[in-house]
């Protein structure tokens, strides 16, 4: 048997669904806040991580800038092959 906070009703829950198992609303309510701050958090976290994978040099800007330069010829090529 699993201890849940605020409350379960017996069993193993399957690991997917251990919330459906807490019957207290004032629980529920305290994790749904949690999730939020959780979330927020993560994504706070995505925005950085994001960010640093930026270019920041021109020595990036140009590499960056040739790779998506030869991307677009082979999209091209690729077109034109298949219009024919």
């Amino acid at each position: 048997m699993t201890t849940c906070p605020g409350g379960c009703t017996g069993g193993t829950p399957r690991p997917n669904d251990w919330y459906s198992q807490i019957t207290n609303p004032i629980t529920l309510a305290l994790l749904k806040q949690q999730l939020r701050e959780t979330l927020a958090a993560v994504e706070a976290r995505e925005k950085v991580i994001h960010d640093s994978m930026r270019p920041t040099s021109p020595a990036e800007f140009q590499v960056l800038e040739t790779q998506l330069e030869a991307a677009l010829e082979e999209v091209r090529r690729m077109s034109q092959q298949h219009n024919r």
